[in-house]
């Protein structure tokens, strides 16, 4: 394949000849031309074959672009699920801690069944998730609900399952019935 300068010189050349004194050689002459001719083909050709090569490196550029975009757009979706599994577990890891206190507090105030005092609390979270109104919304509950705490420093733990008189208030479903008036 011809360069430019190359191209640019046999240009100079083809210039020169035609200045030259007509009575030279026609051969030279037509041999030069042809020889022009020829490098001409070539660098046409030349030229057709860097432009499918532009054309095809072009397409694989974009083809590779595509690909990566889309290769973005999984790893993008692949870190929103994480993101969201870690939110979940973390929300469960609040929950669970919450419960925790909630029911140990519960314990201490004598409930009966802590895991239900738990369920029955109304409260309210700080921004790290630790509740914060647990001990106001156990007196709240004490107060209303009290045959779910047992006495307090019973000898049986305040599950009323002990000897002696029954301290305890009526039964969740005794309250209930009392309450509808069936009984």
């Amino acid at each position: 394949m011809p360069t430019q300068a190359e191209l640019d010189a046999a240009a100079a050349a083809a210039e020169t000849n035609a200045d030259e004194d007509p009575d030279d050689d026609d051969t030279s002459s037509e041999t030069d031309v042809e020889r022009l001719r020829n490098q001409l083909r070539a660098a046409r050709t030349s030229e057709r074959q860097l432009k499918r090569q532009t054309t095809t490196l072009s397409k694989e550029r974009d083809e590779l672009r595509q690909g990566q975009m889309t290769e973005t757009e999984r790893l993008q979706a692949e870190r929103d699920a994480a993101i969201r599994e870690r939110d979940a577990a973390h929300s469960q890891l609040r929950e669970r801690d919450a419960r925790t206190l909630i029911e140990t507090e519960a314990r201490k105030a004598n409930a009966i069944r802590p895991e239900v005092v738990y369920r029955l609390l109304d409260l309210e979270y700080d921004d790290d998730g630790k509740p914060i109104n647990v001990s106001s919304e156990l007196r709240k509950l004490k107060n209303s609900a009290p045959e779910l705490f047992g006495a307090a420093g019973s000898a049986d733990g305040g599950s009323g399952r002990g000897v002696g008189p029954n301290t305890r208030g009526p039964s969740v479903s005794d309250a209930i019935r009392q309450n509808m008036g069936l009984g």
